[in-house]
């Protein structure tokens, strides 16, 4: 410890802090103190450490070597010892005070009339964008309202009865799932081209398909005993996770029983030919296609290619398609929701794992299943990849706002929620 009275009969007193006894920076409260502690004495006088106590209990603590105080309560009493006295602080140069002022300037948007708005930020465009492509600064926006199609999914996800054969009531939780992935999906025959997507189609698409996983979820016990507020959450942060590899299977499906090549699902009921299709971009961005060739992949690479080939060798049972998904869309949800989703992502997974395992052996009589184990996780962890490195450029395209549209919900949407 650092004893007052080394310090005190110094010649150079008046140039050293009465406190700390490091070198002061002025007279502050009637003594020659630093700064730490003129503001320390200030915070003690506005603030409530009148009443804290002793660390060592007998009043006798003494600043270190360093010039700090282990005792708040002997660093106020050396204060006014050596004179300091309450009635020269000047409380409206509290920092406190004056931070809080600040925020509350703030809240009431009185700064806008400080700071002028610069050009970029009012269209929402960085500089160098502006300056090379002037023509497209605009401050018209899309706006994509889906409160709509959240209430009809929660709602869906409430009040939904699960009705099933006898012969699955007592079957296992990846037999139900795997049912109602039958029960999401429409005949094939009923299958319509679609020979030009834009704002209509997309809104189409994704209603269908947000829906359409909601409808899969009932069917999952494990996810229906979660409270109302989790399930809607977790359904918007992993639906475009599970319509991925879901659309990807049923582009296998088509492919497989057609042999056309290029054709590709986007719901259960309409279907594109990528070498055959016209694409309206013109709602949410002013760029031209060739400039967003890094955030818009072609047709072809939209439903991975080296996935569908995969998924045509492996021509996994619905079983295995369901497995697949719950283990994307599970992990992945668990991953950005956290919390206690992550436990609930986890005993669900491991649930699906028992039951797939009694699904080879009681089932399909597969004993050694290792090697289609192996194909179906490599299918999912290729899906994942792709999932995360498209929320990367989603995330580009947002901060330089590429893409001129808002959504009322954007955590729904892949790359808007962070």
């Amino acid at each position: 410890m650092y004893s007052p009275s080394i310090c005190s009969t110094s010649s150079d007193d008046l140039v050293n802090c009465q406190i700390c006894f490091q070198s002061s920076h002025g007279n502050h409260f009637g003594v020659y103190s630093c700064r730490a502690c003129a503001a320390f004495f200030r915070r003690a006088v506005v603030g409530s450490y009148k009443d804290i106590k002793c660390r060592q209990g007998d009043g006798k603590c003494h600043a270190r070597m360093d010039g700090r105080f282990v005792c708040k309560k002997c660093r106020l009493d050396r204060c006014f010892e050596v004179g300091m006295t309450a009635d020269k602080v000047q409380h409206d140069r509290d920092l406190i005070s004056s931070t809080q002022s600040f925020v509350l300037a703030r809240k009431r948007k009185m700064l806008s009339s400080i700071i002028p708005q610069s050009l970029q930020s009012f269209l929402g465009r960085p500089v160098f964008i502006l300056a090379c492509e002037p023509d497209l600064a605009t401050s018209d926006r899309t706006y994509i309202d889906v409160k709509f199609l959240i209430d009809h999914a929660s709602d869906l996800l409430e009040n939904t009865v699960v009705k099933m054969p006898d012969s699955l009531k007592s079957m296992s939780g990846l037999h139900k799932l795997s049912y109602g992935l039958e029960q999401s999906r429409l005949p094939n025959d009923e299958i319509k081209l679609c020979t030009k997507i834009g704002k209509a189609e997309c809104l189409l698409f994704w209603e269908h398909e947000f829906i359409n996983c909601a409808k899969f979820l009932v069917y999952c016990d494990e996810f229906q005993q979660l409270p109302k507020n989790l399930k809607i959450q977790f359904l918007k942060s992993v639906w475009y996770t599970w319509i991925r590899l879901e659309k990807i299977a049923q582009t296998a499906d088509i492919r497989k029983k057609s042999g056309e090549s290029t054709k590709c699902m986007v719901t259960n009921e309409i279907s594109v030919d990528y070498k055959d299709i016209e694409l309206d971009i013109t709602w949410f961005t002013n760029y031209k296609k060739e400039q967003l060739s890094y955030f818009l992949d072609p047709m072809e690479c939209m439903f991975i290619e080296n996935v569908v080939e995969p998924l045509l060798e492996l021509d996994p049972s619905v079983q295995e398609l369901t497995y697949m998904l719950c283990i994307l869309s599970f992990r992945f949800g668990g991953k950005q929701m956290g919390g206690e989703i992550v436990n609930v992502a986890e005993k669900i997974i491991d649930n699906l794992s028992n039951d797939l395992h009694n699904h080879y052996i009681l089932d399909m009589k597969i004993v050694n299943y290792a090697g289609r184990m192996t194909k179906m996780l490599k299918i999912v962890k290729t899906v994942e990849h792709d999932l995360y490195e498209r929320m990367e450029r989603a995330q580009l395209a947002r901060i330089f706002d590429i893409f001129v549209i808002d959504f009322s919900h954007p955590e729904m949407f892949f790359g808007y929620q962070r």
